[in-house]
């Protein structure tokens, strides 16, 4: 199954947008995923591979020529209406999500692959990427923020000359991520911007408000401008409409 056009040139159009990573997907990752789908699946030579995933497109709109299969990294916030539509149509795919959005979309007629794994990043060290942290950078992605992850912690000479484990922020960029779920308590909110604090690289917090069902957007808006904790960098919520806000 050749690709209708390689994913490195599929990447590079679109790396003049600074202000987003929709789609991307490292290109060892893809293929890797590719390799296995032809030899799990046994995909005959000729059978074009379609990537109809990228900024600003309509997957909708694109072409799928006959007999084409799908294998992209779609948006997951609308994964379900995505496979009724290639159902209907026909379309064949093979699709990325995290495990916990590959089960809760649960479509007839779909069959779901979890892989049981951790993350080792560039710099090969292992670090083991929470499906909610997951599901945060997706809807950081949605706002047009791309996110990279990068190890949260690294070892630094203690006064005494041990090793200590010291905090870093969630991704490369200085951001720290805090998901609620069920969180009523201002308490949990201060004690979240009282850790993001120690992180030494931390430049900015982003509470993911969007599952939480404990505290209304106003409540943990005002919460988080009464907060003491964390004056020297900016803090934001993503709503319960999925729509990222500054708050300070």
């Amino acid at each position: 199954m050749p690709k209708s056009r390689s994913y490195e040139e599929f990447v590079d159009k679109f790396k003049s947008e600074k202000t987003t990573g929709d789609c991307y997907t490292p290109p060892e990752v893809y293929d890797a995923v590719l390799a296995w789908v032809r030899d799990e699946y046994g995909g005959r030579h000729g059978v074009p591979i379609v990537c109809p995933f990228w900024p600003g497109a309509d997957y909708g709109r694109v072409e799928y020529p006959d007999g084409c299969v799908v294998v992209d990294n779609p948006p997951f916030s609308i994964l379900a209406k995505i496979i009724r539509f290639y159902q209907a149509h026909g379309i064949r795919f093979f699709l990325f999500a995290p495990g916990l959005t590959l089960f809760s979309v649960m479509v007839p007629g779909v069959t779901c692959i979890a892989a049981d794994l951790n993350v080792t990043y560039a710099n090969g060290a292992p670090k083991e990427t929470h499906e909610h942290e997951l599901e945060t950078a997706e809807r950081l992605r949605a706002n047009g923020v791309r996110c990279m992850f990068q190890i949260d912690h690294e070892y630094v000479k203690g006064d005494d000359g041990r090793l200590v484990d010291r905090g870093l922020a969630d991704l490369a960029d200085g951001t720290e991520l805090k998901s609620l779920h069920a969180c009523s308590s201002k308490n949990t909110v201060f004690s979240h911007m009282k850790n993001a604090s120690r992180k030494r690289d931390a430049v900015r917090v982003v509470f993911d408000n969007f599952h939480n069902r404990g505290m209304s957007d106003d409540e943990l808006a005002k919460c988080l401008r009464h907060a003491q904790a964390f004056k020297r960098g900016t803090v934001y919520v993503i709503n319960s409409d999925g729509i990222l806000v500054r708050i300070k």
